[in-house]
C-alpha cells in the first residue's frame, strides 16, 4: 500500500509506534521520556479520520488496540508513577469517559481500577471502595477469569484495610488467594502481591509473627521465579520492615541491603531506591547511628527531588528527617520539615495515615514548646485520624499518650487518665497479639512511657481508688511474656493430626539447629576468626526465621493456642490474699523521671513516691554490687552505697507496715533487679538477712500463680528428695572450664544426707540427656556448674554440661554431640515439679533487663519449666565458701523449713559460725531466691 496517498494510515503507524515507545520507556522508569510519547501520539490520534481510528482499533475485546482511552492511561500511569496524583486521577476519568462512550466494559473496568489506586494513594478511599466494588460487578458479569477477578478483590481488600477494617480486608485478601493457584507460576506476582496485604494486615493487627510469616511467604513466591527483579526488592523490603517492627534491626538491614543493591541494578536513579535508603536510614537511626541515617535520607531526598518529588516517599523522607532532628534535640528544625511533610501528604493524601503522624509529630514539639492550645488542635486530629484507621493501630496508643499529655499539661487531669487509659488499653492489645515471645516482649517496651506516665497520673490525682489502679496498671506492664509463658506451658500440646506433630517436631529441630550454630559462632568468636563468625551470623539468621515461622505455623495449627488463656494481670485485693500474715510485699516501678514503692500487707496498703529518681537509684545500684559483680570484695564505698540505698529503698515504707514482719516478698524494678536486699543495712545496725526472710518476684501476679502452684505437693517427692550435678567436664570456653572440685563433693555430700532419696553426677556425667532423663519427679534439684551468660539474646545463655550422645529432647549440635551448654531455651522443655532449683554457678542469676519484664534469663525458664522457686548467683561465688551455704541450705529444707526461709537461715548461719569468711555480702549476698516459697 503506498502510504505517501495514505496520511491517516502514517499517522496511525506514528501513533502506534510512538505509544509502543511510551510505554517501553514507563517500564524503564523514564516517565519524562513516556509523557512526551503518549502527548505525542494522543494529538496525532485526535486528528484521525474514521479510517485512521478504526486501522489503531480493532473490535471490541480484542487487544493490543490503540485508543484515546490508552493513550489517557498512558499519561495517568505516568503521572501517577512522578507523583502527580491530580493529573493521573484527570487522564483515568477521561479514559473511563471514552471507554464508556465506546461500551468496552472490560476497559471501563480497567479504568474505574486505575481511578481506585489514585483515590486509595490520596486517602479518599470511599471513591477507592465504590470504583472498585463497580469494577467488581462488571468483571463478574462479563465473566473475567478468576486470577483477573482476585487483583479487583485485593484491592477492594486494600481499601478496607486503609480503612481500619482489618478483619474485612483480611477477608478479602483470603478470597483474593483462593483464585490464585499455588501452582500456576504465571500467577506467582500476583498471589505475592496478595500474601503481602495478609502480612500487612496481621501488622497493622499486631500480629506480628505472622506478618512475617506472611511476608516471608511472598518473598518465596516471587522469587524463584522474579530472581533479582524490582518485585523480589519490593518483597525484600516488606520483609525487612516486618523485622523492623519487631526489633530485629540486623535481619531487617540485610533485607533492606538487598533490597537496595537489585534496585541500583535496574534503575540507580529511581524512587525504589530512595524508598530503600529511607528503609536503612532508619535501621541506623534507631541504632543510634544518627550521622549515618542523615546521611541515607539526604541521599533518599536527592533522588526523589528527580524522580518523584510529589510521592509519599518523599513526605516519609521529610517526615524521617524532622524525626532525625527530634532526636538530635533540634525542635526547630524538626518542626520545618515536619511542616513540609505535613503540606505534602495533605496535598497528595489529605486523610491518610501519613497526615496523622505528622499532625502527631508537630503536635508533640509544640507541647514540648508550651504552645499548648495548637499542640491540642494538632493532636486532636491525629487521634481522630488515627481512629479512623482503627483503634488498635500500631500508632494509636502513641497519639493517644500525646494527647493525654495536652490534656494533662493543660490541668485537664480527669480526660487525660481517661485518655491514656485508653492507651493502655490499645498497648494491652498490640501485645497480646505480637505473637512471638520476643515480639510481644518488645510491643511492650515500645508503650512503657504509656504505662508508667499512667501510674504518674494516678499517684498524683490520688483520688478514690487511684493507688489501686496505678497498682494494677503497673502489673500490666510487669513480666507479661513470663505469664504468656506459664499459660503455655500447662497446655498438653498434643496436636489432633500429623501435620501438627510433624510441625511440633521440626520447630524442636529448628531450635536445636539454631542453638548449634550460636555455639559454633561463639567459639568462633572467643577464636578470633572472623570469616567464620560472619558466615555462622548469616545461618543464624536463616535458622532463626525458619523458627519464627514454625513457631508462627504451630500456632494455627494446633487448637489449644486458641483456647489459651494467659493470667489476668493481679488486682491488690487477690495479692492480698496470697500474702501470709506476717509478710509485706515491697513492688518497686521506675518510671522515666520517678520511682515509686507500694507496701502491701493482707489488710493494708501503701503507695509512696522514692526520694530519688530512677537514675540515682541505678547509679547506687551498681555502686552497692557492681565489685561484687567483678569479683571483688567490696570495700567502704560498696557499704555507703547499700546504706544510702536502705534509705531510699525501705525508709519510705509507713512504720506501722513494718509491725510483726518476718518476711518480706521483693519485686524489684528495673536496675533493683541486680540487687540483693538482704544485704541492706536497717536503722538499727543490722542487716535486713538478720531480721527478715527475703523472696524476690518478677510481679505480683506471677507471686500470686507461683503461691497457687505451690499446693500441689507430688507424691514423687518421698522417694526423689535431691538430684545434683557438678563440675562437668567441657571444652565450650576454656575460661570457664576450670574444675570445681568442692562443687562435686558439695552434691556428693548433700546426695549423702537424703540417703536412698538423693542421687548425684558429676564429671562426665553431666551431659544433657541425663539432665533430662533424671529431674522429672525430685523435690530439689541442684546445678553446680559454671554459667555461659549472653547479654544480646538471653535464650542462649547456659550451664555448662559434659558432652554426650545426641537425646530426642534436647538439643544435639552439628557435629553429632548434644552439646557443652545446656542453654536457657532447653530449660524450658525440662519437666520440673521441683520445689526449688539451685544453680550454684557463678552468675546464674544475671541476664539483660528487658523493659517490663525485668531480669531475663534462667530463672525465667526454670520457673516455666516447673520449678517453684530457683535459687540463682548475682555474681562469681567462691568454691568453699558456697559449699559450706549450700550444705546448711539443705540442712534447713530437710528440718522442714522452706526454701527462702531456708536459705535465710543457711546464710545466718555461716556468718555466725564463719563471721571472718563471711565478713563481706560478696560471700553469700549473691545467692538469691526467686519465687513465693
Amino acid at each position: 500500500m503506498d502510504t505517501t496517498s495514505d496520511p491517516d494510515g502514517t499517522r496511525a503507524t506514528t501513533v502506534r509506534a510512538l505509544a509502543v515507545q511510551g510505554d517501553v520507556h514507563l517500564r524503564e522508569g523514564r516517565l519524562e521520556d513516556a509523557i512526551v510519547m503518549f502527548k505525542a501520539a494522543l494529538e496525532l490520534y485526535d486528528g484521525l479520520g474514521p479510517a485512521g481510528r478504526a486501522a489503531l482499533n480493532p473490535p471490541t475485546g480484542v487487544p493490543g488496540g490503540i485508543t484515546a482511552a490508552r493513550l489517557h492511561a498512558g499519561l495517568g500511569v505516568a503521572a501517577f508513577q512522578a507523583g502527580d496524583y491530580l493529573e493521573a486521577g484527570a487522564r483515568f476519568s477521561q479514559a473511563l469517559t471514552e471507554d464508556e462512550a465506546a461500551g468496552d466494559e472490560p476497559a471501563v473496568a480497567r479504568d474505574l481500577g486505575n481511578l481506585g489506586v489514585v483515590s486509595r494513594r490520596t486517602g479518599d478511599l470511599d471513591a477507592a471502595l465504590a470504583a472498585y466494588e463497580r469494577a467488581h460487578r462488571i468483571e463478574t458479569r462479563v465473566g473475567v477469569p478468576p486470577a483477573d477477578l482476585a487483583v479487583t478483590v485485593n484491592n477492594i481488600g486494600m481499601v478496607l484495610r486503609g480503612r481500619g477494617d482489618a478483619a474485612a480486608g483480611l477477608a478479602r485478601f483470603r478470597e483474593a488467594l483462593a483464585q490464585l493457584p499455588a501452582g500456576d507460576d504465571s500467577l506467582a506476582l500476583r498471589r505475592a502481591s496478595v500474601l503481602s496485604n495478609i502480612a500487612g494486615c496481621h501488622l497493622d493487627s499486631g500480629h506480628l509473627a505472622e506478618a512475617v510469616d506472611h511476608y516471608r511467604q511472598a518473598l518465596d513466591t516471587i522469587e524463584p521465579l522474579a530472581g533479582e527483579s524490582a518485585d523480589a526488592a519490593r518483597y525484600h523490603n516488606n520483609l525487612g520492615f516486618a523485622h523492623h517492627v519487631l526489633g530485629d534491626g540486623q535481619r531487617a538491614l540485610a533485607e533492606y541491603e538487598q533490597a537496595l543493591r537489585i534496585d541500583r541494578r535496574i534503575s540507580p536513579r529511581s524512587g525504589d531506591v530512595a524508598r530503600d535508603l529511607i528503609n536503612i536510614a532508619g535501621v541506623h537511626r534507631d541504632a543510634g547511628a544518627l550521622d549515618e541515617a542523615l546521611r541515607c535520607y539526604r541521599r533518599a531526598r536527592r533522588l526523589l527531588r528527580d524522580a518523584a518529588p510529589r510521592s509519599p516517599e518523599m513526605a516519609a523522607c521529610l517526615t524521617d528527617l524532622g524525626g532525625l532532628l527530634h532526636l538530635r534535640g533540634d525542635l526547630a528544625g524538626a518542626l520545618r520539615w515536619y511542616r513540609k511533610a505535613l503540606a505534602l501528604e495533605r496535598a497528595i493524601a489529605p486523610q491518610s495515615a501519613g497526615v496523622a503522624d505528622d499532625l502527631g509529630n508537630i503536635g508533640s514539639i509544640l507541647l514540648a514548646q508550651g504552645k499548648l492550645d495548637e499542640a491540642y488542635d494538632h493532636l486532636r486530629q491525629a487521634v481522630s485520624l488515627e481512629r479512623k484507621f482503627g483503634e488498635n493501630s500500631l500508632n494509636m496508643a502513641f497519639s493517644s499518650h500525646s494527647l493525654a499529655q495536652v490534656l494533662h499539661a493543660k490541668g485537664s487531669r480527669d480526660a487525660a487518665v481517661a485518655e491514656l487509659t485508653r492507651a493502655v488499653e490499645v498497648a494491652e492489645s498490640l501485645r497480646s497479639r505480637a505473637g512471638l515471645d520476643r515480639a510481644r516482649e518488645r510491643v511492650l517496651a515500645q508503650h512503657e512511657v504509656v504505662f508508667t506516665d499512667l501510674v504518674d497520673w494516678l499517684y498524683d490525682r490520688a483520688g478514690p481508688g487511684d493507688h489501686e489502679e496505678a497498682f494494677l496498671v503497673a502489673e500490666r506492664f510487669r513480666a507479661r511474656v513470663l505469664l504468656d509463658l506459664f499459660a503455655e506451658r500447662r497446655l498438653e500440646l498434643r496436636p489432633s493430626d500429623d501435620r501438627g506433630r510433624e510441625v511440633l517436631r521440626r520447630e524442636q529441630e529448628a531450635a536445636d539447629r539454631l542453638a548449634a550454630t550460636f555455639t559454633q559462632r561463639s567459639r568462633a568468636e572467643a577464636d578470633h576468626d572472623e570469616e567464620t563468625r560472619r558466615r555462622l551470623t548469616a545461618v543464624e539468621h536463616s535458622q532463626a526465621e525458619e523458627l519464627d515461622r514454625l513457631r508462627a505455623e504451630a500456632r494455627v495449627l494446633i487448637p489449644a493456642y486458641a483456647r489459651l488463656r494467659v493470667p489476668a494481670p493481679a488486682a491488690l485485693p487477690t495479692v492480698q490474699t496470697r500474702l501470709r500474715a506476717d509478710e509485706l510485699m515491697l513492688a518497686y516501678l521506675l518510671t522515666g523521671s520517678s520511682a515509686f514503692v507500694w507496701a502491701v500487707r493482707r489488710n493494708a496498703v501503701a503507695l509512696r513516691e522514692l526520694p530519688a529518681s530512677p537514675d540515682r537509684i541505678a547509679t547506687l545500684v551498681q555502686a552497692a554490687v557492681g565489685d561484687y559483680r567483678r569479683g571483688g570484695l567490696g570495700g567502704p564505698d560498696a557499704a555507703a552505697a547499700a546504706r544510702q540505698l536502705a534509705g531510699v529503698l525501705l525508709e519510705p515504707v509507713p512504720r506501722e507496715l513494718w509491725t510483726g514482719v518476718g518476711r518480706l516478698a521483693v519485686v524489684p524494678g528495673g536496675q533493683l533487679a541486680y540487687l540483693p536486699f538482704e544485704l541492706l543495712p536497717l536503722p538499727s545496725g543490722r542487716l535486713v538477712v538478720d531480721d527478715y526472710v527475703v523472696g524476690h518476684c518478677p510481679s505480683a501476679t506471677v507471686f500470686t500463680e507461683l503461691r497457687r502452684r505451690g499446693r500441689h505437693r507430688p507424691a514423687s517427692w518421698g522417694e526423689k528428695q535431691f538430684v545434683g550435678f557438678a563440675d562437668p567436664v567441657t571444652d565450650h570456653a576454656p575460661s570457664l572450664s576450670s574444675g570445681l572440685p568442692a562443687a562435686q563433693a558439695e552434691v556428693r555430700r548433700v546426695a549423702a544426707s537424703f540417703g536412698t532419696a538423693g542421687s548425684n553426677w558429676t564429671g562426665r556425667d553431666v551431659t544433657k540427656d541425663r539432665i533430662a532423663a533424671t529431674v522429672p519427679g525430685h523435690r530439689y534439684v541442684h546445678f553446680a556448674t559454671h554459667a555461659f551468660l549472653d547479654d544480646e539474646d538471653p535464650l542462649y545463655s547456659g550451664l555448662l554440661v559434659s558432652p554426650g550422645t545426641p537425646s530426642p529432647g534436647l538439643g544435639a549440635d552439628q557435629e553429632g554431640g548434644s552439646g557443652t551448654l545446656l542453654q536457657v531455651y532447653e530449660m524450658f522443655r525440662l519437666r520440673l515439679s521441683a520445689e526449688v532449683v539451685v544453680c550454684s554457678a557463678c552468675q546464674s542469676g544475671l541476664g539483660p533487663i528487658r523493659t517490663g519484664e525485668g531480669l531475663v534469663g534462667m530463672s525465667r525458664a526454670l520457673l516455666v519449666a516447673g520449678a517453684e522457686t530457683v535459687v540463682l548467683t548475682s555474681w562469681p561465688v567462691v568454691d568453699r565458701p558456697t559449699s559450706r551455704l549450700v550444705h546448711r541450705f539443705y540442712e534447713f529444707l530437710r528440718a522442714g523449713h522452706g526454701p527462702a526461709e531456708a536459705l535465710t537461715r543457711a546464710k545466718r548461719s555461716v556468718r555466725n559460725t564463719h563471721p571472718a569468711v563471711y565478713a563481706s555480702p560478696a560471700t553469700w549476698a549473691g545467692f538469691v531466691l526467686i519465687g513465693a516459697r
